[in-house]
């Protein structure tokens, strides 16, 4: 946020009586939509998702893309908060949402 300061009334002195400090948003700093977030996602983290929308378990993704099941933990951990997600069902809903299968 970021703030002016404007005086309103001076006293007999010309010295500032009254002040109002203006306070307005800084839009620099906006977070992204979940749209841009989603449109981020790397290839991998997208087809993390859709395995993970599939069905599959966290190790049988493992097994298939020939990772380790932490490395999909941590893929999953990123996701999740990159798409301000806490569970599977708000996952499988964004992908619905944004079309990708």
């Amino acid at each position: 946020t970021i703030g002016t300061t404007k005086t309103i009334v001076r006293n007999s002195r010309n010295r500032p009586k009254i002040a109002l400090t203006i306070m307005r948003e800084n839009t620099s700093e906006l977070p992204k939509s979940i749209y841009e977030n989603f449109a981020a996602l790397t290839t991998r983290e997208r087809e993390i998702i859709g395995l993970l929308v599939a069905g599959l378990t966290k190790k049988e993704i493992a097994d298939r893309l020939f990772i380790s099941s932490g490395t999909v933990v941590t893929h999953t951990k990123n996701i999740y908060r990159k798409l301000q997600v806490k569970k599977i069902t708000e996952l499988a809903h964004l992908v619905d949402l944004f079309d990708m299968k």
